[in-house]
């Protein structure tokens, strides 16, 4: 596993021809402000209608609140992309696009303290858009028509370096320093029906650097209650799942034997080779002792011969090895079938005299009981603080028919707005969770070179979702699949014709575990995870755009341990 973690490092760093991870978005909004400004997540947060604050990481890397990294146990490696499709309505004249991107990556590992070490890359906002606007202007008592070409690329991105530590175990602190960066290109080029009147570009290009600190908290307790259960119900259910399971067992048996034959063809054959290769290495030994004795050879052939020998022995012994290797693998694979059915027999047996006992007596106290069911309980908080990244801005101004460029130039700062937020979750641990997380950031506090946008305005985000996985410690494939689904709505940053642009989506996807084998009851913790969201954005009213779109994505999470001292005898 650790193996397959560093392939994989190295391809997300190797790849000379891979996209800026900013440039993942295509849409007119995007003119606004900074741009999309994107809420990023591990692929289980996204398929859950994007919580996290309040929801534990144990396995996977949750940006969303620092103070998640706490829960991690193992070496973790967390990398998503996506692919997206979008309609785009204005005027009843409609457009739709595909896009695609690496959009996350994140690892972590646990040390020999209570903290957690985490870093990665992440998208902060994305600019992307390309639009064409018809118009006419008055020149020398004429109107001269002219198209307007509006065009963005860029964005900024974060490279964080997190920490979070657990304490009183049932309190989490974690701290983000995510370093940000990245520049925006803007570009306006009119040009004229009329090839006498010469076409005007201006280039507006800025690039921002700086620091924006989060922090985060979670706090974790168990919930008890009490419960009451019909022992006659709960023995039903347990005896349909042992006939299933024994069912199962019985097929494995099955193929056990047909491997056992397999195995019976393989060893007739091996031992066949290897009588052959024993009879050749024979000969060779013969034959190099004969030239030894009688002095017939040089020391150069019989070297030689003796290397044969060699070879021939060392064929044998790697048949032998592979041969045992499979008898081993398949004793012990037969061992465990035998093991669990016997299990199963000896409970199906207890189950049964324990509902004969209860039918015979008719004893409500003893067909039921009370039992504690506990259900774990999460909260969390973030904070993001104000930042001033320092910015550099250069326009320039070009006429094609004449050669001078007017440049303008200036450095300053890009203020982003503190941000915050809140979550919630309960579930039981490996069987379901739900959640809801709430955020807000005043964007109309934001300013770009001393100056504010009044296209933006204070957002929020209200997103509510949930996880339920079957059997986690089913022998089945398909009942350790984690479910998940959410939604959220959200009021955007962005503010024009006096209307705010708000956008509403739902998700749903699953955690398909990796390295499964039915025969081992062993806990599983890498996954691949994939989800699907749809939603809109914006409206039509006031000659708007409205969007719609479709988004796939493709993440997962490989988990292995780390950094343990291994004893030495």
């Amino acid at each position: 596993m650790r193996n397959k973690i560093l392939f994989i490092l190295f391809l997300s760093f190797a790849n000379p021809n891979r996209q800026t991870i900013a440039q993942i978005t295509q849409s007119p909004y995007s003119r606004i402000g900074l741009g999309d400004m994107l809420n990023s997540s591990s692929c289980r947060n996204f398929s859950m209608g994007g919580i996290g604050i309040g929801t534990p990481g144990l396995v996977t890397i949750n940006p969303l609140n620092p103070a998640s990294f706490g829960d991690i146990r193992l070496t973790t490696l967390d990398v998503s992309g996506f692919g997206e499709w979008r309609t785009q309505k204005e005027n009843n004249v409609s457009n739709s696009m595909v896009n695609s991107a690496v959009d996350n990556f994140g690892f972590a590992f646990r040390t020999n303290k209570p903290l957690t070490i985490v870093t990665g890359l992440t998208p902060l906002s994305s600019v992307g858009y390309s639009i064409l606007v018809p118009d006419t202007v008055s020149l020398d008592t004429s109107n001269q028509p002219y198209t307007t070409h509006y065009d963005g690329r860029g964005g900024l991105n974060q490279f964080y370096l997190g920490f979070g530590f657990s304490c009183f175990r049932k309190l989490r602190f974690g701290a983000n320093l995510p370093v940000t960066f990245g520049s925006i290109h803007y570009t306006w080029k009119t040009s004229f029906e009329d090839v006498n009147v010469s076409p005007v570009t201006i280039v507006e290009k800025s690039s921002m650097f700086g620091i924006s600190p989060a922090f985060g908290v979670q706090y974790e307790d168990s919930l008890k209650f009490d419960r009451k259960v019909d022992e006659l119900e709960e023995s039903a259910d347990r005896m349909k799942k042992i006939e299933d399971e024994i069912a199962d067992l019985k097929r494995d048996e099955a193929d056990k034997k047909k491997d056992e034959e397999e195995l019976g063809k393989m060893r007739s054959e091996f031992e066949a080779n290897m009588k052959e290769n024993e009879d050749r290495r024979k000969e060779i030994a013969g034959q190099r002792v004969n030239m030894e004795e009688t002095g017939s050879g040089s020391e150069k052939e019989i070297e030689k011969l003796r290397r044969k020998e060699f070879h021939f022995a060392g064929l044998n012994k790697s048949l032998e090895q592979k041969l045992r290797k499979e008898e081993k693998e398949l004793r012990v694979s037969q061992q465990t079938v035998e093991r669990r059915q016997k299990q199963l027999s000896d409970e199906s047996a207890k189950i049964a005299e324990k509902v004969n006992r209860i039918e015979s007596t008719g004893n409500d106290s003893i067909r039921y009981r009370q039992e504690k069911q506990t259900i774990l309980f999460c909260a969390g908080a973030v904070l993001s603080l104000p930042s001033n990244l320092s910015a550099d801005r250069s326009i320039d101004y070009k006429v094609s028919n004449f050669t001078d460029t007017v440049v303008f130039e200036n450095n300053g700062t890009v203020t982003l707005p503190w941000k915050t937020g809140g979550g919630i979750s309960i579930g039981q641990t490996r069987k379901w969770m739900i959640g809801a997380d709430f955020t807000m950031q005043d964007w109309s506090q934001a300013q770009f070179f001393g100056t504010g946008d009044s296209s933006l305005q204070s957002s929020f985000k209200v997103a509510l979702g949930g996880e339920w996985i079957p059997g986690y410690f089913s022998r089945k494939l398909a009942e350790k699949i984690s479910w998940r689904t959410g939604l959220y709505y959200q009021k955007t940053p962005y503010i024009l014709a006096n209307a705010s642009i708000s956008e509403v989506g739902f998700t749903f996807g699953m955690g398909i575990p990796l390295g499964f084998r039915p025969e081992r009851k062993t806990l599983l913790f890498s996954n691949l995870n994939l989800g699907l969201s749809f939603g809109k954005r914006g409206t039509l009213e006031s000659n708007l755009l409205k969007e719609n779109f479709m988004q796939i994505r493709i993440g997962m999470n490989l988990n292995d341990r780390w950094f343990i001292k291994r004893p030495v005898d």
